[in-house]
């Protein structure tokens, strides 16, 4: 079993793969997931700050290369490109977040997995991660999902 028993073929990397009902999403982010499936090859030269979050010399492990190309292949996916949010347009107009679990089962991953991803992402500064909290009357907070932002225009990306 290759991968650490988690289905892994370094020769048969498994990308992100939108659902069949989706219609096709504009150009430039069609374009993007298939740049970022790039650095599974190459991540020395597309993403090298991804690549280095591993604090080694070393290349970040193809298993671990995979999952946050799959990460990233649904974030952008399901990224707005007139707000830059990322979630799912509710006919209210709001935005649903994109919760861990749904990432996770949409990019084909495990929970876990994806976490980790997710981890690698923040470290890399591809995405900012902020605790979202709501105070409530009698002086305590209830927790949200987290809201990740991009790094360069601090636009909220995803809810997660």
């Amino acid at each position: 079993m290759y991968g650490n028993n988690c289905g892994h073929i370094p020769e048969k990397p498994r990308w992100f793969t939108p659902p069949e009902k989706h219609a096709n999403r504009p150009g430039i982010l069609r374009c993007s997931i298939q740049t970022i499936r790039d650095y599974y090859a190459k991540p020395g030269e597309i993403l090298p700050g991804l690549n280095s979050v591993n604090e080694s010399n070393r290349q970040q492990r193809s298993e671990r290369r995979e999952a946050c190309i799959a990460i990233l292949g649904c974030i952008l996916h399901y990224t707005d490109l007139i707000t830059l949010r990322v979630g799912i347009p509710q006919l209210d107009g709001s935005m649903a977040g994109l919760t861990m679990p749904f990432l996770a089962a949409h990019s084909g991953l495990g929970v876990r997995r994806a976490e980790r991803a997710i981890h690698d992402l923040k470290a890399a500064g591809i995405i900012t991660v902020h605790p979202v909290c709501k105070k409530l009357e009698n002086a305590t907070y209830k927790g949200f999902g987290a809201r990740a932002t991009s790094l360069k225009n601090s636009h909220p990306i995803n809810r997660i």
